[in-house]
């Protein structure tokens, strides 16, 4: 199982050089970005903590999202996945779907009146009502699903890779492939998404790291240190990654939160 992997990558620290991309048969449509582009480094940054919030340790968190003043999230594994509505800041349950053992769920995102949920292996993408959590609809994908999120206009997808899909909410064809980069090559393991101010923030799986990319280019503008929100009394064995990202529109805070873990973070950047 996905959650399961042990970590076993011998260089990221988003400065891959290698480039081996799990889709390489699949060239049209790439982002073009030029050769005579300079690419900037990255600005770091660290995080500060502003707020802390109660968070299910049931909850293996691959989803988050805020959507009519309450919050959205999906918990994968097979067997035990599941998307859940809740309170918010109580967090307190309004309406939670068990999905079919399966599937495992991975990221979701609304659009336009219809909750869009991910699978891993599964390769199917599901649609729900966001108000009753009904299934409408459901369809192959042409890659393993991460993450998702949507800028109003477009759905963005993440497999695992280097790679961000820019996909058509009309029919899930993709429009562009976007190679997210540093200047030191590619960056893989881009996981759970989030559309903030017209770039989109992501999780970098198996790392306590949030980057920023540019949707246009590709390119990753912020890396956020995300290391020491958890305190040692809050790891139990069943403590698992970083993972979540939402940002509530009604107040622009950005809340992050991880698989299993007891507490959800607003958080600032330093």
């Amino acid at each position: 199982m996905k959650g399961r992997l042990a970590v076993i990558m011998s260089v990221l620290a988003l400065a891959v050089s290698c480039a081996c991309g799990s889709n390489s048969k699949e060239q049209s449509g790439t982002t073009n970005q030029s050769s005579e582009t300079v690419q900037d480094a990255p600005k770091e940054y660290k995080i500060k903590v502003v707020n802390v919030l109660p968070h299910s340790r049931k909850a293996y968190t691959q989803g988050l999202e805020f959507h009519d003043g309450k919050i959205y999230e999906s918990s994968g594994e097979y067997g035990t996945s599941f998307i859940e509505i809740r309170e918010f800041p109580s967090q307190k349950s309004l309406k939670r779907v068990d999905m079919p053992a399966e599937f495992f769920a991975e990221g979701l995102t609304i659009f336009n009146d219809t909750l869009y949920l991910l699978t891993w292996r599964e390769r199917i993408i599901f649609k729900f009502d966001p108000e009753t959590l009904e299934e409408t609809g459901r369809q192959r994908i042409y890659t393993e699903g991460w993450g998702i999120t949507n800028d109003g206009k477009s759905l963005y997808m993440s497999d695992g890779s280097q790679y961000i899909y820019e996909m058509d909410p009309k029919d899930l064809s993709r429009k562009r492939r976007i190679p997210v980069t540093t200047p030191n090559g590619p960056v893989f393991n881009i996981n759970e998404l989030e559309w903030i101010d017209g770039k989109i923030w992501a999780n970098v799986y198996g790392y306590d790291r949030i980057v920023v990319i540019d949707p246009q280019t590709g390119y990753i503008e912020k890396s956020i240190d995300c290391k020491g929100l958890l305190e040692k009394s809050d790891i139990k064995s069943t403590t698992d990654v970083l993972n979540g990202i939402a940002r509530d529109p009604q107040t622009g805070k950005i809340y992050v939160t991880g698989k299993n873990w007891p507490k959800m973070f607003e958080i600032e950047l330093l």
